[in-house]
């Protein structure tokens, strides 16, 4: 249960008295998606929710759940569209996917096998399905992000996807790669794994460097959180079976998502 949904109840008034009677009457219907969770907190209007918030007598953050106020459910909801926006994109003859909603798709690559799906992952490296969103040991986002704005961007120059010159990135070869994670008992989808592992060759088809750049989510309502990493290697080749035994460092939301959109422009979307 929201700390909203709780707090509501608890004063034991109608969505209809809460909404007229902080001058937002036309928006009872949005209240009640929110307490019914059809629609998340993050979605809302800030003016709507703080007015929610003044007329149950509370403070705004006094209505947010800890995911909500750090910006786990807005990540949360952005990488899922990122990963709906690819899969609906690529062409089919770049893609296989399986019964459990995962898949792996290929960017200047050969059609991935069937026998790929094996190594689609059904275990985090860095949050558990069975830990609150509390006790998640990773580092904070807005700190990863902090130190991702304050670096050198003439840093290693071609040696990393976030610092490579188009004329290189267009040799690229890529996979992208989800896994679903299920809930044991009921079933229910959890959270995932979405990662994108890429080699980069210059145009003499050379061998430069390889990266993984990805991402592990949880989204059920008492844990939820979200984690993004990283891996380099300038010895092999990328391939969808060598990306989970490469040792993996936690990045910035900022260094993912520059990596991510770089790839873009061979499935012809926007960033």
């Amino acid at each position: 249960m929201s700390k909203l949904k709780q707090i509501y109840d608890e004063q034991g008034i109608s969505t209809y008295s809460l909404t007229r009677d902080t001058g937002s009457k036309s928006r009872t219907n949005t209240l009640e998606h929110i307490l019914n969770g059809s629609r998340e907190i993050t979605s809302t209007n800030l003016n709507m929710l703080t007015a929610f918030a003044s007329g149950l007598g509370m403070r705004l953050e006094d209505i947010l759940d800890d995911f909500d106020l750090d910006g786990t459910t807005s990540q949360i909801l952005n990488i899922e569209r990122q990963i709906s926006r690819l899969f609906e994109r690529a062409n089919a003859k770049h893609y296989i996917d399986n019964e459990d909603g995962g898949f792996v798709i290929g960017s200047n690559v050969f059609n991935p096998k069937v026998d790929d799906l094996k190594i689609l992952k059904k275990e985090y490296d860095f949050i558990k399905p069975w830990k609150s969103h509390a006790n998640q040991k990773t580092e904070p986002i807005y700190l990863l992000n902090r130190r991702w704005l304050k670096r050198n961007p003439k840093a290693k120059r071609n040696a990393t996807l976030t610092n490579l010159s188009p004329r290189y990135n267009k040799y690229s070869e890529a996979y992208f790669i989800y896994s679903p994670i299920y809930d044991k008992v009921d079933g229910e989808r959890i959270g995932g794994d979405f990662k994108m592992a890429i080699t980069v060759k210059n145009k003499e088809g050379h061998f430069m460097f390889s990266e993984v750049y990805g991402v592990e989510f949880l989204k059920t309502e008492d844990n939820k959180h979200i984690t993004y990493y990283k891996s380099h290697d300038n010895r092999f080749e990328v391939s969808p079976t060598k990306v989970h035994s490469w040792k993996k460092e936690e990045i910035s939301e900022l260094e993912f998502y520059h990596a991510l959109f770089s790839q873009y422009n061979k499935f012809e979307m926007s960033k």
